[in-house]
């Protein structure tokens, strides 16, 4: 039998007012606070009971990346999209060439004011916080991909709705989004030097029995 869902304990439960906490006005939650990330919700179409929403980070030096994510957002029918961005100048592209897809943006900047791919990607999580306050469930997404069709679709069902954030990986199936396919690259028997990370968990599992 399939293993039961993993019960959540959600910042706003399921029977409170979504979305929730909207006279928060803290700017570490981003100009205007979450009062301005209700808005946001609310503009989305945010359903009320499944609170799902597709979010991905951009800066300015990735815009015709961009451009194509959000095209291929509003081919596979996703209506609850938003661009959480990083600049005045990322805000205004998804306004005039997101379509579905609304921009919400956070001042944020990564220590050392670095605006490359790993700088933006250590902001995610912290990016994410204001959506897990107001109530959002969340699909982390890279603007690097191409969607074919609605990852939010019930039947079949693409997500396994266990947690509060779902992200991408580059793995091909439950083991490999754990770093196993990493073990491809070493060794048939990986040295003490090697580490946890070159190793499958069968060979992690021997080298602590």
């Amino acid at each position: 039998p399939a293993e039961a869902a993993m019960r959540l304990d959600p910042l706003v439960q399921a029977e409170e007012i979504f979305p929730a906490n909207c006279d928060g006005r803290d700017e570490e939650d981003g100009p205007g606070g979450l009062a301005a990330v209700c808005e946001t919700v609310r503009r989305s179409g945010v359903d009320e009971r499944a609170r799902e929403v597709l979010i991905a980070i951009s800066n300015r030096n990735i815009l015709s990346m961009l451009s194509l994510y959000m095209e291929g957002v509003r081919r596979a029918g996703v209506r609850h999209s938003v661009v959480v961005t990083l600049d005045s100048a990322t805000t205004k592209h998804v306004q005039q060439h997101g379509g579905v897809t609304l921009a919400h943006e956070h001042v944020l900047r990564a220590k050392g004011g670095g605006t490359d791919g790993h700088s933006t990607s250590g902001l995610k999580f912290r990016l994410l916080v204001p959506w897990l306050k107001v109530g959002c469930n969340v699909l982390l997404s890279d603007v690097d991909v191409v969607y074919l069709r609605d990852p939010f679709q019930s039947s079949p069902p693409l997500l396994h709705r266990d947690s509060d954030v779902e992200a991408m990986t580059d793995g091909w199936s439950d083991e490999t989004a754990y770093g196993w396919h990493m073990a491809l690259l070493a060794a048939s028997e990986p040295s003490a030097d090697d580490g946890e990370a070159l190793r499958t968990p069968q060979q992690a599992a021997d080298a602590a029995a």
